[in-house]
This record gives C-alpha cells, structure tokens and sequence, in this order.
C-alpha cells in the first residue's frame, strides 16, 4: 500500500421553521445541487433564494444550482422540518469567504456557537450592519449586538462598505 486516505462524514441537523427562515452550512455535501442537498425536505420547500437573488423554486426552476461554502440562503417553508446535511465538515479556518460590498448572505461555518463580535473581528471596519433572520443586529458602529452569537446553521445578512475576505478563527 503506497497511500490511505481516510474521509470523515458527518451529519449537520437544520431546523427550518415555516415561512421564511435564513440558514447556512458547515458541512461541504457529498452532492452540493440544492436538489440533493433538499431532497428529504423538498415537499415542504417553497422557495430558496441567495444574495444574488438567484433562485430555487422546485421543481420549475434551478438557477442557484449548487450550495456554495459561506453563502447562506433565504428559506420559505410551508411547514417546519428538519434537513439533514451529510458530507465532510470544512475547515472554518482555512476557508476564506469574499464577501461583496453592499448586501449579501453570509453563512457560519464553524460547529459551535461563538461571539459574532470575534468571529466579525476582521472585518468590522466595513460592516455597516448584519442581522439575523429573527430582526436581531450587529451594528458595530453604534456598540449594538443583539444578535450574540453566530450558531450553526445560522445565515445572516451582511451589508459592508467595502468588499473584505473572512475567515473564521479556529
């Protein structure tokens, strides 16, 4: 035997609520098409959007086609579920993020939950603000954090003054 890779598979568990919801993943799937990515939930999926206002809309259309590591996408829901993601988890530290000026959706890419103060540290300087999917701010140039933490699963609205690269701390 001249070489052995080994590859861990994990499972991240998303609740999504009824009507609109925003969420994110660590995990890079075995197969990244929405399609797959949804398919234990899709009878209940209305419609998923990105930052760029690209859209899933089963079963007319596809124009997101893939998950992207660091995105997090705007989920409508006809009832609550839970969606199972399955593949390898991604290295939150070695996977940058470019995120645009203006609005976008940033997704969290750590397993635990961590201050968004530290984990947005790098590029406070231009955010203007980032909310979460239940109202909730980091407004770092007036001292508001009510969002806490950044959790798993979490999407999060992000709009910055300039363009910046994110990586997560380890």
């Amino acid at each position: 035997i001249s070489s052995i890779q080994a590859f861990s598979f994990e499972t991240q568990s998303i609740a999504l609520g009824q009507g609109w919801d925003i969420y994110s993943t660590y995990i890079n799937p075995t197969n990244p098409t929405m399609e797959s990515v949804f398919s234990s939930v899709i009878a209940n999926v209305l419609i998923i959007k990105n930052g760029n206002g690209l859209v899933y809309w089963p079963p007319y259309i596809n124009q997101i086609g893939s998950i992207a590591m660091g995105e997090g996408y705007q989920v409508n829901m006809a009832v609550s579920d839970l969606l199972e993601i399955s593949g390898s988890a991604v290295v939150p530290e070695l996977t940058p993020i470019s995120i645009p000026n203006g609005w976008s959706i940033l997704g969290y890419l750590r397993n635990s939950p961590a201050s968004a103060v530290t984990m947005l540290s790098s590029i406070v300087n231009d955010i203007v603000i980032v909310k979460d999917g239940w109202g909730a701010v980091y407004w770092p140039v007036w001292g508001v954090n009510n969002i806490g933490n950044l959790v798993p699963g979490g999407g999060y609205q992000i709009n910055l003054s300039n363009s910046a690269t994110l990586t997560y701390s380890a």
